[in-house]
């Protein structure tokens, strides 16, 4: 996670650069949509431990009708 504002801040250069490299481009879309990737799996496992620790009565709270 530690990665993603020197990566967006690195994409943000290029993109706003008098004339953005479009392999560099590619590269730093690549490696920012991997980075966030990572981060929605984290969460999503974060997720998944906090719904096993739930009593049925949260579970039932929390489903949608």
């Amino acid at each position: 996670m530690l990665k993603l504002p020197e990566e967006a801040r690195r994409f943000n250069a290029n993109l706003l650069a008098e004339k953005p490299d479009p392999e560099l481009d590619e590269k730093l879309g690549r490696e920012l949509a991997d980075t966030f990737a990572a981060a929605i799996q984290l969460r999503l496992a974060r997720i998944r431990e906090s719904a096993k620790v739930l009593t049925r009565e949260q579970k039932l709270a929390l489903t949608p009708m």
